[in-house]
């Protein structure tokens, strides 16, 4: 936890926060919402797609941030760019108009600090008309998660087996130390990255915004607003979330066990693909799962916090929306037979470690039987304050965010 003296000169610094992905959203909007209740009158700009409707977004402005757009960057970008043919045209076309209309924009704005998304030193998207002219001209830049980290492993993915097996080097994160300051939210991400080159110097280990008590609290009471039980007391309802294929995934066992789960009396199955678009079914595995008339593809605008609230057993091996699953405290299945990763969830006494099909099926029966689960309040307690806190008793994660931010100096 940072000093817990906080800086009473919020209003010196003009913070400009770019959002990219619904995974911004989700991550990101906490600490704008925070600095809008500071009164710092934060800004923020899409960089790709606008979720100016999305829920979190709506109550930030309410709370004081506001959203701006550069014209300029957004008709070049969009319209215009698509026509430069050559390469380093391209390039060439995107360093000017980053320098003249997103240099101009800072100036305007009185912009102090401008945060992104974890990425490379320029971001992706529009974000690059942004951080070029903000380093050029000195501004402190800072990276936020754009999601949270739940590997123990080094070999993660594709790319990363792929770049060791052939070459026995990791991907090459030095670039990320154009940003003052790289946060995490555990010790595990913290290692990560730095394996990969960023300086420890650079990275902060700060907790969760998403999932610190202070923005849950919040999240929940937006969302149960409008929500109501798919259908109140009638049925057992297990929820499995389906991970990134990507991440050395048992892709044939994870949709043996969907199919199996679909196959058992009395169970309602939600579907819900990941948010990063890359966990969805191929046609003929949702067309082998539709045959059930218990199973539901649940809809990418239906918010998992709801979900979770709604299911009587959560099955989750390898995202990190488990977290919010461990908060409303669910009866989790942790299948990690499907996943060749090691995560935050194996052992952790929070979740329900099952290493077979026929294990994982006893457990949803078990619960709808009624069987009793205890918690292990020890356990539970540990694994917040580890991956939640950011490893300390933290009463104030989102404070820390902004006192980070707040604490970066002009180069």
């Amino acid at each position: 936890m940072m000093n817990s003296d906080r800086s009473d000169s919020t209003g010196d610094h003009r913070l400009l926060f770019l959002l990219r992905t619904y995974n911004d959203i989700d991550h990101i909007v906490p600490v704008i919402w925070k600095a809008a209740t500071l009164d710092m009158q934060p800004i923020f700009v899409f960089v790709d797609r606008d979720y100016s409707a999305d829920y979190r977004v709506k109550h930030a402005v309410t709370a004081g941030a506001a959203h701006a757009v550069c014209p300029a960057i957004l008709r070049y970008h969009r319209t215009i760019r698509r026509w430069l043919l050559f390469r380093r045209l391209r390039r060439l076309s995107d360093w000017w108009v980053g320098h003249v209309f997103g240099g101009r924009f800072l100036r305007k704005e009185k912009i102090s600090v401008v945060i992104s998304e974890w990425s490379g030193a320029y971001g992706r998207e529009m974000a690059e008309y942004f951080l070029r002219p903000a380093h050029a001209n000195g501004l402190p830049c800072v990276s936020l998660p754009h999601g949270y980290f739940i590997w123990t492993n080094t070999l993660i993915n594709l790319i990363e087996k792929n770049l060791w097996s052939k070459k026995k080097l990791r991907p090459n994160f030095e670039d990320r130390n154009f940003f003052s300051s790289y946060v995490v939210q555990n010790n595990e991400a913290m290692v990560f990255q730095t394996e990969r080159g960023v300086s420890l110097t650079r990275v902060k280990l700060l907790g969760s915004a998403r999932f610190c008590p202070q923005w849950h609290k919040i999240n929940k009471t937006l969302l149960d607003e409008g929500s109501s039980r798919c259908a109140e007391g009638a049925e057992f309802y297990v929820l499995m979330f389906i991970p990134d294929w990507n991440y050395n995934i048992d892709r044939t066992a994870c949709i043996g066990l969907l199919l199996a789960v679909a196959r058992m009396t009395g169970v309602r199955l939600l579907i819900k693909a990941n948010t990063r678009g890359t966990g969805a079914l191929g046609e003929n595995e949702r067309r082998s799962l539709e045959k059930f008339p218990n199973v539901r593809f649940t809809d990418i605008a239906e918010h998992s916090p709801i979900l979770i609230g709604q299911a009587d057993v959560v099955i989750n091996f390898a995202s990190s929306i488990g977290i919010e699953a461990i908060l409303q405290r669910k009866p989790v299945c942790n299948p990690n037979y499907l996943n060749n990763n090691s995560t935050i969830f194996d052992s952790s006494g929070v979740v329900f470690d099952t290493k077979s099909e026929v294990s994982t099926l006893a457990f949803i029966s078990s619960v709808k039987t009624g069987m009793e689960l205890e918690q292990d309040e020890c356990a539970w307690d540990m694994f917040h304050r580890r991956y939640v806190l950011g490893g300390v008793e933290n009463s104030d994660v989102l404070g820390d965010y902004i006192e980070l931010l707040t604490s970066q100096k002009r180069r």
